[in-house]
Formats: structure tokens, sequence, C-alpha cells
């Protein structure tokens, strides 16, 4: 997960781990770059879209277009515009939701996901 506020990255990572999930958190789009530089095997990706240095739409931009990593990145923001929906697909986004709002849309989204990952493992 690329979160640059500790608090809520934190907070995150713990409800996402007592659901089971493991999570390695990157502070920021960079970090979260050099992460997938060094190991493509992450199942998916949160990725926030207001973080410093690189955000997320500039980063997934990246992993995309220059890692050729295909699994799902999803994108998460306090504010989703019709323009942020419309970047987050631009970019190769598989998902935008709110966050902080409530958490269960993060968890939803991050569920459609791994439903979608399991169902191309059983696929081939």
């Amino acid at each position: 997960m690329a979160e640059d506020n500790a608090y809520w990255g934190s907070e995150r990572q713990r409800s996402l781990n007592q659901m089971g999930y493991f999570v390695e958190m990157a502070k920021d789009g960079i970090e979260a770059i050099q992460k997938i530089m060094a190991d493509k095997s992450y199942d998916l990706i949160l990725m926030n879209i207001d973080m410093p240095r690189v955000d997320g739409f500039k980063a997934t931009r990246f992993i995309r277009r220059e890692l050729g990593y295909r699994k799902p990145i999803i994108g998460f923001s306090v504010h989703v515009t019709d323009k942020d929906l419309l970047e987050a697909r631009e970019c190769g986004m598989s998902d935008h939701v709110p966050c902080l709002v409530n958490d269960d849309y993060v968890f939803k989204a991050l569920e459609r996901q791994m439903q979608r990952i399991q169902r191309r493992k059983t696929q081939s």
C-alpha cells in the first residue's frame, strides 16, 4: 500500500492484516515504484492518489508503462471527482475508491480485485 499518512496507513494496514492480508507499506509513489521494481510478485497495489514527490496517478503510469505490471492497482483518495475517475482510468488503475469516509469502499474494491485474480488463476 502506498500511503504517505503514517496514521492512516497504519490503521488500514492493521485492518487489512485482521482480514488476513499481508500488507507492505510504501510512504509515497517513488517508494512504491522502487518496491515494484524489486519485486513484481505483489498480488495488487493500493495506491493513494494524493502523495508528495510522485502522486498515485504518475506512479501508476510508470508502473504500468515502464515496469509492465499488469495486476490490479486500486487508487484511493479523500475526494473522488469525475476528473479523478477519468484520470484513474487513463493512467491504468483497475479501480478508484473514496477513503477515510468509509474504509468499506477500499475493502470491497480489494475483494473485487482479489476475486478477479482468483478467476484468472482457475482459468489458466
